[in-house]
C-alpha cells in the first residue's frame, strides 16, 4: 500500500517510478470518495495560483486531514510578491557566506528538490529554502549586484564592490526538470516519503496546530516573539464598500476601549509597516487570500501578534470548496453538495430537482452566487464560473425566510440574529448591476434563545475551522438544521449584533484579545505585558454583565448588510 500520493494534473508529468508512492491526477484526487484513506500529498501540479488546480489540491488536503506539500499556506504564501521578497532577504544573508559561488559567471540556478540541491555546496541555502517556501521543487536564480560609487577617493575594489543576490524564486513544475536531475529529485523524495512514513507510525509529532515536519522538515519554526502591551490596531479601508463594521462600531470598540485601558487605533492599508508596534490586530475589512489582508494577518502571526482573523481562517473561511469538503469530514449537515470542474461539466445531465444554487468558490456578500431553474442554466452559470476557477460548487436550494448567523468567539457563543431575505428575493443581500445593494431585514436574538440544534450546529462548524471569530450560517427546516457557511470577519454593527446586549459584545471582544496576549506570553516570553496600572482582574471586573445575563438580553430589529 503506498504511504503518499503524488498529484499532477497529468500522469506523463510525472515521469519517474515512485515504490512508495500513488500517482494520480488532481481530478482524480478532488473526486476520492468518503472511504478512500487519507494519504500525504506531494502537490506537483503544474499550477499552484489562486483557484489553480494545484490550488485545489492542497485546499482540500488540509479540510481531508491530510498533510500536504505544500501545505495551504504555503500556496498562499508563494500567491504574495512581499512574501517572496522577505523569503529571498533571508536566503541572500546565507548566499553571503556560501562557499563554490561562481567567481567568472554573471548568473547562476540552484535546484532545490524537496529540500536537496543540485549542488551540495549549498546545501544550507537548499535546506533553509524548503524550510521557508516549503514547496517540492524550486529553481532559485541569482545574478552579480555591483555598487560602486566612483566618486570615492580611495581605489575602487570590483571584487569586494560585487555581491550576489537572488533575481528570481520559481516553482517548477515536474515536466520542467532536467533529466541530469533525476537522481536528485528521486532521493529527495525518498528521504521525504521516508520522513512520511516515520510519522505516519505515530513517532513524530506536530511542532504546533498549524506547521509540522513537512513544513519544516529540517528543524521547528522559529520561535515567536511575543506582544508587550495591549494596543489593538483595527485594520479599516475607506474603499471597502460593505465593511464588516461601520465608523459607528468602530468608535463604541474604541470607547469600551479606553474603559479598560486598552488602546484602539485604526489603521489602513499604507500601515503596514507598522504593524509591529501593536500588541493585537483586530481585522475589519472584507478579508481575502490574495489581497493585503492576508498579508496583514500573516505579519501579524509571525510578529506574535494575536490576530482576528488569523491567516488559516481566512484561507479556509474564503473558499466554500474548503469548507464544504471539512463540513463532511466533521460530519455536520449542510445541503447536498459536489463540485463541478471542466471534466465533470457533463454530470449537469444527472441533475434533476431544480432549482439548484451555484456558487463561485471565493465569493462573499451573496456575490457569485447564483440560483439555477433548468439544466441549461446550470449549463450556462457553471460555464462562465469555471472561466474564474478550476472548481465551482453546485448545492441544494432550501427555502428558508431567513438564516441563522450565529457569532462564535474563542468557541464559545459570541452573538445571534436572524438574517431574513430580501423582498421578493431568495438571498439576504441582493446586488444591482451598477454596484448598489438591497438588504433584508437583521434581526438580533439572545443566544439563550437560539435553538439548541441551531446553536450546536453552529459550535461544532465553528470548531472545526478554529478557535477565532466566525460567523457561522444555518438554515432550520423541517428535515434539520443545516450548515450554510462559516464566515471569517463577520459583521460586527451597533443596533444590530450588539443590539441585545449593547456594550458587552465589545467588552468580550477586547477580553478575548487579552486572553490571547497574556496565552502569548505564557508561552515563553521574555518580554511583559503592560496594562498600565490596571491588572486582567481589574478589568475583568469591570464586565458587569454575567454571561447568563448576556444571553438572556431583549429581541429586537434592525437592517443592514453583512457578511
Amino acid at each position: 500500500m503506498p504511504n503518499h500520493l503524488i498529484v499532477v494534473d497529468e500522469c506523463e508529468d510525472f515521469r519517474w517510478v515512485d515504490p512508495s508512492g500513488l500517482v494520480i491526477t488532481a481530478e482524480e484526487y478532488l473526486r476520492r470518495g468518503r472511504g478512500a484513506p487519507e494519504l500525504p500529498v506531494v502537490n506537483l501540479c503544474r499550477e499552484h495560483g489562486h483557484l489553480s488546480s494545484g490550488y485545489y489540491v492542497s485546499l482540500i488536503a488540509e479540510a481531508r486531514g491530510a498533510k500536504a506539500l505544500p501545505d495551504m499556506r504555503a500556496v498562499a504564501d508563494l500567491d504574495h510578491a512581499e512574501i517572496r521578497d522577505e523569503c529571498k532577504a533571508a536566503l541572500e544573508s546565507l548566499l553571503a557566506r556560501a562557499p563554490g559561488l561562481p567567481g567568472s559567471s554573471a548568473a547562476f540556478s540552484l535546484h532545490v528538490y524537496f529540500g536537496e540541491p543540485d549542488q551540495p555546496v549549498f546545501k544550507e541555502l537548499a535546506h533553509r529554502a524548503f524550510e521557508l517556501l516549503r514547496t517540492p521543487i524550486l529553481r532559485i536564480d541569482f545574478e552579480q549586484a555591483t555598487s560602486i560609487n566612483f566618486g570615492q577617493a580611495t581605489p575602487i575594489n570590483f571584487e569586494q564592490a560585487t555581491s550576489w543576490r537572488i533575481a528570481s524564486l520559481r516553482v517548477l513544475a515536474p515536466q520542467e526538470v532536467p533529466q541530469a536531475h533525476d537522481a536528485i529529485l528521486l532521493d529527495g523524495l525518498e528521504r521525504l516519503a521516508l520522513r512520511m512514513n516515520y510519522r505516519s507510525q505515530g513517532k513524530s509529532r506536530p511542532v504546533d496546530g498549524s506547521a509540522d515536519d513537512l513544513a519544516h522538515p529540517f528543524g521547528r519554526a522559529p520561535r515567536r516573539a511575543p506582544p508587550s502591551r495591549f494596543d489593538l490596531a483595527v485594520l479599516v479601508n475607506p474603499q471597502d464598500k460593505i465593511p464588516p463594521s461601520k465608523a459607528k462600531a468602530l468608535a463604541r470598540l474604541a470607547d469600551i476601549g479606553r474603559e479598560l485601558r486598552v488602546t484602539v487605533t485604526l489603521v489602513e492599508p499604507r500601515d503596514y509597516e507598522r504593524l509591529a508596534r501593536f500588541d493585537a490586530l483586530f481585522i475589519r475589512e472584507t478579508t481575502s487570500v490574495s489581497d493585503h489582508t492576508y498579508l496583514f494577518a500573516r505579519k501579524a502571526e509571525q510578529e506574535g501578534i494575536p490576530v482576528l482573523d488569523d491567516p488559516a481562517s481566512i484561507i479556509r473561511c474564503t473558499n466554500k470548496v474548503f469548507l464544504a469538503e471539512l463540513m463532511r469530514r466533521g460530519g455536520v449537515a449542510t445541503p447536498g453538495t459536489r463540485f463541478l470542474t471542466r471534466h465533470s461539466l457533463a454530470d449537469i445531465e444527472k441533475e434533476r430537482d431544480f432549482p439548484l444554487v451555484v456558487k463561485i468558490p471565493d465569493g462573499s456578500f451573496s456575490k457569485g452566487v447564483e440560483r439555477a431553474a433548468d439544466q441549461a442554466q446550470l449549463r450556462e452559470i457553471a460555464e462562465a464560473m469555471l472561466r474564474r476557477s478550476h472548481v465551482v460548487i453546485v448545492q441544494d436550494f432550501l427555502h428558508t425566510e431567513f438564516d441563522w448567523r450565529i457569532g462564535v468567539l474563542g468557541g464559545e457563543p459570541f452573538f445571534a440574529a436572524r438574517y431574513f431575505m430580501c423582498d421578493r428575493h431568495w438571498q439576504i443581500l441582493k446586488h444591482a448591476p451598477d454596484g448598489s445593494y438591497v438588504e433584508g431585514v437583521t434581526e438580533a436574538v439572545a443566544t439563550g434563545n437560539v435553538p439548541h440544534e441551531v446553536l450546536d450546529a453552529a459550535l461544532r462548524a465553528a470548531h472545526l475551522v478554529g478557535d477565532g471569530l466566525y460567523g457561522v450560517d444555518l438554515k432550520a427546516t423541517s428535515e434539520g438544521v443545516f450548515v450554510m457557511e462559516v464566515n471569517d470577519n463577520p459583521n460586527i454593527d451597533v443596533g444590530l449584533e450588539d443590539a441585545v446586549v449593547g456594550d458587552e459584545l465589545y467588552r468580550r471582544l477586547l477580553l478575548d484579545f487579552q486572553r490571547r496576549i497574556e496565552a502569548t506570553r505564557r508561552r515563553g516570553s521574555a518580554k511583559v505585558i503592560r496594562f498600565g496600572r490596571t491588572s486582567l482582574a481589574d478589568i475583568e471586573g469591570r464586565c458587569e454583565t454575567s454571561a447568563t445575563e448576556f444571553a438572556l438580553r431583549q429581541t429586537t430589529r434592525r437592517e443592514r448588510p453583512f457578511k
